[in-house]
């Protein structure tokens, strides 16, 4: 062979053209731009579910330290602060649970109700020594963020002092 026609020989290569790797990058983008809005719902349902998980357990920990300490632990709810919060305050043994807000100004307590004792105020409620509520009812916790079919979460209390989580 000549020296020349070994020059102009096409090489063997393997590999990817440019072409074929930005059809590849512009699909990739479009996958990805399909995605994010579903992921911010996904987020906001997270976070309710989380908020709604921790109030939950605070009310358990209320129910837990009431029988343990024999006394009246209330927890208290406040809708006028920006987020809603509330506190757990034993009667002898002060502030069990600082008071505490939801995590995002996104979280609200949209329904706060509560009946039993007429002298007790309709955001609070409560246990006895024995585990049993002070007053029966519900808190629900909505988002703005969340797909409205799934944006809120409601705590149940019973008179009997079980609570429940239902969507």
């Amino acid at each position: 062979m000549n020296s020349n026609e070994e020059i102009l020989k096409p090489l063997d290569v393997s590999g990817f053209s440019l072409l074929e790797l930005m059809v590849v990058v512009v699909i990739i983008g479009i996958l990805a731009a399909a995605a994010v809005p579903n992921m911010g719902g996904w987020l906001a349902k997270r976070e309710l579910n989380s908020a709604s998980r921790v109030l939950y357990s605070h009310i358990q920990q209320a129910r837990s330290e009431a029988v343990r300490g024999n006394e009246i632990v209330k927890i208290c709810f406040d809708t006028g602060t920006t987020p809603d919060s509330y506190i757990v305050i034993g009667n002898s043994s002060g502030i069990i649970i600082p008071q505490t807000s939801l995590p995002s100004n996104d979280l609200s307590f949209s329904s706060i109700n509560f009946s039993g004792i007429a002298a007790m105020a309709s955001n609070t409620t409560g246990f006895d020594g024995r585990g049993l509520s002070l007053q029966s009812g519900s808190i629900t916790i909505t988002s703005s963020k969340a797909p409205s079919a799934d944006n809120d979460r409601t705590i149940t209390l019973s008179s009997g002092g079980s609570t429940s989580i239902t969507p």
